[in-house]
């Protein structure tokens, strides 16, 4: 199968909020995005969202100043055997700065991941 993806990620817990677009009042629910790209992400939640869902995403990443709050689309949804529900969401209206600031981010945690697998040197 070939990749889709335009942007890498990477595995990288972090506790977020959220709250489906559209529905008046909603509350905010906690979820933990499970991984992240400047494109989308994978999060976790206990409510299963259906995919074509427009949902508000807010969550403090690491290395950002700001909290990072974006929209995006669900474009997958599928409930866990634990009872939790994995979605995925492409990004709907994401800024370049934020987008940068994402990969910039996502390729930190990239490079210091290689360099824990790589053996260590002998002298």
């Amino acid at each position: 199968m070939r990749e889709r993806r335009h942007f890498h990620r990477v595995p990288q817990p972090i506790e977020a909020k959220y709250r489906v677009n559209g529905n008046f009042g909603a509350t905010w629910a906690v979820g933990t995005l499970v991984n992240i790209s400047a494109g989308g992400m994978r999060f976790r939640a206990e409510e299963l969202i259906e995919k074509g869902a427009l949902v508000e995403v807010e969550a403090k990443v690491p290395g950002l100043r700001e909290v990072f709050a974006v929209k995006g689309m669900i474009v997958w949804s599928n409930l866990q055997a634990s009872g939790v529900a994995e979605m995925g969401v492409v990004f709907s209206e994401v800024t370049l700065q934020q987008q940068y600031q994402i990969d910039n981010f996502v390729t930190f945690l990239r490079s210091n991941a290689t360099q824990r697998e790589l053996p260590p040197t002998s002298s």
